[in-house]
């Protein structure tokens, strides 16, 4: 009986613990549901390339003997732009190292190797005035500096901004009449794309 009682009571304490055990796993909560968001976002971009050397070349200007009267000097330099689509944009060009700073519309000069910075109006003046503009016609000069709020409507070349590569000729002038020291004339001009 002894051992009739001991087997009893291990089939009831075997019996116990299983129910006991399938009771804690039937209520334990293992997880719970959550979600993750994935965002990620892209803004205006652009790449811009300068002609095949980045230089608008006029060559050689004689304003004693080629270049006067209405005889200027005309050359043009196509930018490529690849910009992402979404937005409209401008294609801006400042006034260079050289130029009056006008907002409205920049003078603009090259100046000769080694001359100073900046924009000279006076008599002796060893700077070349020039222009850069839209069309062939070169009656609409291409200004503005690209910065925030600084978009003029007139001012820009419009781009049409849509993904795809686009070129824009910038049709550039040296006004007859100039009679200036020989040498080497540069500039630089800052071009941007705007949004």
């Amino acid at each position: 009986m002894k051992l009739e009682l001991k087997q009893r009571n291990i089939k009831l304490a075997l019996a116990s613990a299983i129910i006991v055990g399938s009771a804690g796993l039937s209520t334990a909560s293992y997880a719970n549901a959550a979600s993750l968001s994935i965002t990620a976002s892209v803004g205006n971009a652009c790449n811009i390339v300068v002609g095949s050397s980045g230089v608008l070349d006029f060559g050689a200007y004689d304003g004693v003997n080629t270049n006067i009267g209405t005889t200027h000097l005309d050359a043009s330099v196509d930018i490529a732009t690849t910009c992402n689509s979404g937005a409209a944009g401008m294609i801006n060009l400042d006034g260079g190292e050289n130029g009056s700073n006008d907002a409205a519309l920049p003078l603009r000069q090259m100046d000769i190797a080694g001359a100073a910075d900046g924009y000279d109006n006076s008599a002796s003046s060893t700077k070349m005035n020039y222009q850069l503009y839209k069309s062939a016609g070169r009656t609409t000069a291409v200004f503005g500096t690209g910065g925030d709020g600084e978009m003029a409507t007139d001012g820009g070349i419009d781009l049409n901004t849509d993904g795809t590569a686009k070129t824009t000729t910038v049709y550039g002038r040296i006004p007859a009449g100039q009679v200036l020291p020989a040498g080497s004339y540069a500039d630089i001009i800052n071009v941007s794309v705007i949004f």
